[in-house]
């Protein structure tokens, strides 16, 4: 008897135990067949569409407090996914290629995610609210610390209010 738990094929060949079929690498192809009946798959492609939907909305409403509120929400989805991500990477660490995919999605997820708060804060810097506009790239940050189209559009900001604020000042005086 052998120990390792390993069968002999008619052919004289071994085959490969029950563990070892499940610790080996899953290739891209097997993941391909597989994802599609994966509830984290399906439930990752619905919050994508639902993220991506809400931030179109969002483009394209009417008032710019109906904007905000698409804006947050698609943030909010884009969030969830950055989440279920993390919990795929962690349940799948054993497979090496859903971790690369997954890490790849987060990225482009996150790059999104940053996209919308840029769309959420231009809405108040269109209406020279600056300090809304700040607090929102703020709460970016915090979830993408440093990233660079975020601190950016910060420094945009910061610019003009600054602009804003001389030149009103410069207005005022002189107006009396």
């Amino acid at each position: 008897g052998r120990d390792d738990g390993a069968r002999i094929n008619t052919d004289g060949k071994a085959r490969p135990t029950m563990k070892q079929v499940i610790d080996q690498p899953l290739s891209d192809a097997q993941i391909d067949v597989m994802r599609e009946k994966d509830p984290r798959y399906i439930e990752a492609q619905n919050l994508l569409e639902r993220a991506r939907e809400r931030n179109g909305k969002g483009l394209t409403a009417k008032s710019q407090s109906a904007s905000k509120q698409f804006f947050q929400e698609s943030i909010g989805h884009y969030e969830n996914l950055r989440q279920l991500a993390d919990r795929v990477s962690a349940e799948e660490k054993a497979q090496p290629v859903i971790v690369r995919r997954v890490a790849a999605f987060k990225e482009m997820v996150t790059d999104e995610m940053v996209e919308t708060y840029i769309n959420l804060a231009a809405v108040d810097a269109s209406r020279t609210s600056y300090p809304s506009a700040s607090q929102t790239i703020a709460a970016g940050l915090k979830r993408v610390p440093g990233n660079a189209r975020l601190e950016s559009y910060r420094e945009q900001i910061l610019m003009n209010q600054a602009l804003s604020s001389s030149d009103s000042g410069r207005w005022r005086r002189g107006r009396k």
